[in-house]
């Protein structure tokens, strides 16, 4: 019996660790997930990501991300170069205590993207070189893994980035405004193969500003079009008018 005190006392203890790691974990869970997001996201692309706060129900395991906000990388003034006001979140609350935590849904609706022109190039991809490595070679996918030493594994049955829009400011200052085709990821990890933070994250970043990156590009294109046809009938009304001048004619007669 003496010999087993030092083992049940050492169980209580092992318990009692475990209720109040368990406690904290879930008293400051709101915050943890904010301080996941802020230190993941800043820390894949380059720059300053911040949150104003995470709301999570445990019961139905329903959550709100609130102003979500990416900054321009250096350079490309101090607006933020993507902003969501509301991301809704759908956790199965039983995963919490596991290794991989599972998300049922994440959607995100209504993003606004800030895209400027330098050049050649455009802060988004500027944004994108940063999170595939200052433009080394593309990202691979990432494979999900069992375990992780630093950052905990996460899993989403679905994803979707929907209706968002973008304000495009080109090199000689002119405007335009876009719509970003949706985007629906679907099985990023598995509820026994988890992703990591960063791992998520770059996958999630890259798909997005790629498709961005092809509306934009179309939309350059256009517009570059349309400014050659602009000079090209300005040029052709003012070889028309020297010619009308040679022939003596008044082009304000009927």
């Amino acid at each position: 019996m003496k010999a087993l005190k030092p083992l049940l006392l050492g169980l209580l203890v092992v318990v009692l660790i475990t209720a109040i790691a368990l406690f904290y974990f879930l008293v400051n869970l709101d915050d943890i997930v904010k301080k996941v997001i802020e230190d993941t996201g800043s820390r894949t692309t380059g720059t300053a990501v911040t949150l104003d706060r995470a709301e999570i129900d445990l019961r139905s395991g329903r959550g709100s991300l609130y102003n979500l906000q990416i900054a321009n990388p250096e350079g490309f003034g101090d607006t933020p170069v993507i902003a969501l006001d509301h991301i809704t979140v759908q956790v199965d609350p039983a995963s919490l205590g596991e290794n991989v935590t599972y998300l049922y849904q994440v959607e995100a609706n209504g993003a606004r993207l800030d895209v400027v022109q330098q050049g050649t190039t455009t802060n988004l991809h500027t944004l994108l070189e940063h999170i595939r490595g200052n433009g080394a070679e593309k990202t691979p996918a990432p494979a999900p893994t069992e375990s992780n030493d630093t950052e905990p594994l996460v899993a989403i049955k679905e994803l979707d980035f929907l209706a968002a829009s973008a304000s495009l400011t080109l090199d000689n200052g002119d405007q335009h405004q876009l719509k970003i085709p949706d985007i629906r990821l679907r099985d990023l990890g598995t509820r026994t193969m988890g992703l990591t933070p960063s791992q998520l994250s770059r996958k999630i970043l890259n798909d997005i500003i790629r498709q961005a990156e092809r509306a934009i590009e179309k939309e350059i294109k256009k517009a570059a079009r349309d400014k050659l046809r602009e000079e090209a009938k300005k040029r052709l009304g003012e070889g028309q008018k020297k010619l009308m001048d040679k022939l003596g004619i008044d082009d304000s007669e009927d």
